[in-house]
């Protein structure tokens, strides 16, 4: 950290860490690279030099993490960045969102995920598949006895999972390329290599539930807004033919499923949101990775085409409703009726109002011997429907991917300004190299948190905590400042006008206010004044306290929200209404600060109500809030002083004299003394009539 006395206004110059050399992303190489490095890695953990973590994670050499299945909890990780959250679990769960706008919902316990993919082989002389999901989840039961080997990778530029069998070895490599802030493109990538000599009826499938709505609530009326139909050159989409294909670059460019939401803000007002979902497959000679010519049959679908044991022709399918994707309203994912078959009883190329649309497909071949099919998926959101068209006149193919993928690994290794590291190994099972392997991980989570836009989980209580998201970003900022000072930018427009802090905020939704929780916790505006404080001293960027910014006031018609008002001014004159606001809320016996409704930060919720019934709020006191208000008064004593100095004497004097009362009263009142032992308080009730972390709390017990 940069002393605030020695810093001059202005910027220091960052420190920029050399890019590293990207690795291969051909998806063969990263396949064998990936079953090396788990080798590898299995091997240490028998021999002894273990890098392994609690629920069966363990450390690759590269730095990914390696998850084997687990009974109990899961490993997840965010891709995206500015508040777009793609969360991949190990268990093969992943769901989405930016704020509200939620792409794909979470699955909760012994829910169907909303992405999946499906592999089946046929044996000779027989007519049914023998089936698995590539992913974790949902698991079939039949053909999980012969997966051989399953686990998850999990990295920084994508997560892989790889599953075995006898027959076939496959990997889905998932990654998130976001171009801009609102558009992003979340590619799925799906390796099938035959592990046999002869050729193998094959299929493959894939399936997508997207949400796309501004809720986080499913209901039985989504459906009637919701249509997902199949793209093909034509100017009548409804009627375009679905199996249409293009050659590019060897392979085959597939048709596009669209995906439109209608959502009514008002009476008079609606909006449609858009997806898209474009798909190539192409085929490679899995030993030399040379690329093997693929055509699809020009009728579409047969159900003999693998009877013709053409291994340059793959039979496609589509199917855009859920209800026809399982097979019958008794049938869930992991039993639907093409596990067997190899195919679905009829394609839907559109589904809208009547139930449930999704992206289903299914292609079906004859793998030849040591050769792999590859597919790729990718969803984007264009946020208008020029942005739409255009990526519709764009087709994917796996080079495409690949050289994007090569980008996308190239910039997770700049590793930002923050660069941690230990050295050494005391004693204990936790050695340095599995340690500095950790932090880029921790680093992740904290952007993840400093920069969300609410609604981490699905609950109307997931805002933005103006606590937590402050929290976040005061180890943000060491590593990316300026996403860091946008962020307290919006923050601090948070502000009520009086300069209390509101518990948690939201975003507007379409031009609707957003919500918010005003309870009245006193732990909210300290982290305002020691945040700046931090990032002012890392940065020297004196010029965030001249940025204007304007404040909100609770909408009369609902308490639980907030909208903006016309007033606005400097952020340091948000600082010093936060300052006065917190002075105004001492007890005047103590001189300490009042909880109010309570403090979260210390999990002092609700310390008891006041013993006056005509008072909803007593004396009750935060002594965590009490200590890092007084350390907020020399932090903002030293920011006027070095920022605008000779200016605002009298609240320097304020706040020396504010700091004196707060040492007073913690020296008299917040250390409490028995039997030659002293501890320090968390709080009191209201008049003192009992202690929280005292020798003797309200039920007799004692607490440190």
């Amino acid at each position: 950290m940069v002393p605030l006395d020695t810093i001059q206004n202005g910027n220091i110059r960052q420190k920029t860490a050399p890019a590293k050399p990207a690795g291969v992303s051909d998806l063969f190489a990263d396949l064998q690279s990936l079953r090396n490095l788990v080798s590898s890695c299995e091997e240490d953990i028998l021999a002894g030099r273990t890098r392994r973590l609690p629920g069966n994670v363990a450390f690759l050499a590269d730095g990914r993490v390696l998850c084997r299945e687990r009974d109990l909890g899961d490993s997840r990780y965010p891709y995206g960045s500015d508040g777009f959250n793609f969360w991949v679990n190990a268990s093969g769960n992943m769901s989405s969102n930016q704020g509200l706008y939620f792409l794909f919902l979470p699955s909760r316990e012994g829910q169907e995920p909303p992405i999946t993919f499906f592999a089946g082989y046929r044996p000779a002389g027989t007519k049914s598949y023998i089936s698995h999901s590539l992913l974790p989840v949902p698991l079939v039961s039949d053909g999980e006895s012969r997966i051989k080997d399953r686990y998850t990778v999990i990295g920084h530029d994508a997560t892989y999972f790889v599953s075995e069998t006898p027959e076939m070895l496959s990997v889905v490599r998932i990654f998130v390329d976001q171009s801009r802030a609102e558009h992003a493109h979340i590619n799925f990538s799906i390796l099938i290599q035959n592990r046999t000599s002869k050729p193998l009826d094959i299929y493959a499938s894939s399936y997508m539930n997207p949400f796309c709505r501004h809720r986080f609530v499913e209901s039985s009326e989504d459906c009637w807004f919701k249509k997902i139909y199949v793209d093909s050159p034509s100017d009548l989409p409804e009627i375009r033919a679905p199996h249409f294909s293009l050659s590019n670059h060897g392979g085959i460019t597939l048709p596009p499923f669209v995906i439109t939401t209608n959502e009514d803000i008002d009476r008079f007002q609606s909006t449609c949101n858009y997806s898209l979902v474009r798909r190539a497959v192409c085929m490679h000679n899995a030993t030399t990775g040379e690329q093997l010519p693929l055509s699809t049959y020009p009728e579409g679908f047969r159900r003999d085409a693998i009877a013709d044991g053409n291994s340059t022709k793959i039979a496609t399918q589509v199917c855009t409703s859920r209800l026809t994707y399982v097979g019958s309203t008794r049938r869930n994912l992991n039993s639907a009726g093409f596990l067997t078959t190899g195919c679905f009883e009829q394609e839907i190329p559109m589904t809208v109002f009547r139930e449930n649309a999704i992206v289903g497909d299914l292609m079906r071949m004859s793998l030849p011997g040591d050769s792999a099919v590859r597919s790729d998926h990718v969803f984007s959101t264009p946020d208008s429907r020029e942005i739409l068209d255009l990526e519709l006149d764009r087709p994917i193919s796996a080079a495409e991917v690949d050289d994007t993928f090569h980008l996308i690994r190239n910039r997770t290794q700049q590793t930002g300004d923050l660069q941690l590291a230990v050295r050494g190994n005391r004693e204990t099972s936790l050695d340095a190299d599995t340690f500095n392997q950790f932090l880029p991980f921790l680093k992740k989570q904290v952007a993840a948190c400093a920069l969300l836009k609410g609604y981490m989980a699905p609950s109307a209580n997931s805002l933005i905590g103006f606590r937590d998201v402050l929290q976040a970003i005061d180890g943000h900022l060491f590593d990316q400042p300026v996403p860091a000072r946008a962020k307290i930018l919006e923050s601090l427009s948070h502000v009520l006008v009086n300069g209390r802090c509101p518990r948690q905020y939201s975003l507007p939704v379409n031009g609707t206010p957003g919500q918010a929780d005003l309870r009245e916790f006193i732990d909210q505006g300290v982290w305002a004044i020691s945040t700046v404080f931090n990032y002012l001293s890392v940065t020297g960027d004196s010029s965030l306290l001249d940025e204007v910014v304007g404040y909100h006031q609770p909408n009369p018609a609902d308490e639980n929200s907030t909208s903006p008002t016309t007033e606005r001014d400097s952020i340091l004159e948000h600082l010093l209404r936060i300052m006065d606001f917190l002075s105004t809320k001492c007890d005047s016996e103590t001189g300490l600060v009042l909880a109010l409704y309570g403090d979260w930060n210390d999990a002092l919720d609700g310390l008891g109500i006041s013993i006056d019934p005509k008072k909803q709020i007593g004396t009750r006191v935060s002594v965590m809030t009490s200590l890092q208000l007084y350390q907020c008064c020399a932090e903002i004593i030293k920011i006027l002083q070095t920022f605008a100095p000779g200016c605002f004497e009298e609240h320097l004097v304020h706040y020396g004299q504010l700091r004196e009362q707060l040492r007073a009263g913690l020296t008299k009142y917040a250390v409490v003394h028995h039997e030659g032992s002293k501890t320090i308080l968390h709080g009191w009730g209201d008049r003192r009539n009992y202690f929280v972390g005292s020798f003797c709390d309200s039920d007799g017990l004692s607490r440190d």
